[in-house]
Parts: C-alpha cells; sequence; structure tokens
C-alpha cells in the first residue's frame, strides 16, 4: 500500500518499484531494494539464493541475513529471530576479505563465521563489514 501517493506518481512507482522480490518459497524468502543496494533474506532451513547482478548467499543454518552494498565492499548484517546463541557460516560468491572471512578458491566463495548472541543480546543482528577483493 501506498497511502497518499498521487495517481502520477503511482503510474511511475509501478513501471520501476524500488523493491523487487527475488523469491518468495516456504525456505527462503528474499528481496531486494535496488536504490539502496540492499538484499534481505529470511532463510527457513540452510540454503543457497543466487542474487542477479550480485553474488551468491548461502547460509548453514536458518536466519535474516541483509547484505548491503557500499562504495567500499559489503556490509552483512546476520541474526537469529529465535533469540537463541546460534553460529552462522555464510558463503557469499566473491572474493572478500575481514573479520573471520576466508576464500575458497576451490569453490569461489568467502566463508564468514558470524557467533550470534545469547543473554539479554539474543535476536540483535551481528555486523561486519567486508572489502571486496578484486579478481
Amino acid at each position: 500500500a501506498l497511502p497518499g501517493i498521487a495517481p502520477d506518481a503511482l503510474a511511475a512507482y509501478s513501471q520501476k518499484p524500488p523493491i523487487e522480490v527475488l523469491q518468495n518459497t516456504p525456505d527462503i524468502q528474499a528481496v531486494r531494494q535496488h536504490d539502496a543496494k540492499i538484499v534481505a533474506v529470511a532463510f527457513y532451513q540452510p540454503g543457497k539464493r543466487t542474487v542477479p547482478d550480485g553474488p551468491s548467499l548461502a547460509v548453514d543454518q536458518p536466519c535474516l541475513l541483509l547484505l548491503r552494498q557500499t562504495d567500499k565492499g559489503v556490509e552483512i548484517a546476520v541474526s537469529n529471530p529465535e533469540n537463541k546463541p546460534l553460529e552462522v557460516v555464510v558463503e557469499v560468491g566473491a572474493k572478500l576479505s575481514g573479520e573471520g572471512c576466508t576464500w575458497s578458491e576451490r569453490d569461489g566463495v568467502s566463508r564468514i563465521r558470524f557467533q550470534l548472541p545469547d543473554g539479554g543480546q539474543a535476536g540483535e543482528s551481528v555486523v561486519r563489514t567486508f572489502t571486496v577483493v578484486a579478481p
């Protein structure tokens, strides 16, 4: 719903919506916001999602994942909506450099371990920034 939008603005919006649904299945829900260069994915089980004109994303645990492309690289946020501690391994189909990140030449993915918090911080996102390494 777009309350208060003018008819001509609605026509322009419908021609080029800023948000694109990439997948909406029982296993994965994924959307992309073009202008902000954000991909948001709800993984209901371990899985993989290829982003058109972007890197593939895979996780080994159910989680919420947000990837934002920046001028310097990517920012990744991971959380557990069940508010429990969890270790999640995220695989990104791009060569990245940063905390907890290792590159696998054989698989063509960067693997990143995210240790999600427990206690009073359970359910909070862990956010890290990575530099894209030129091939």
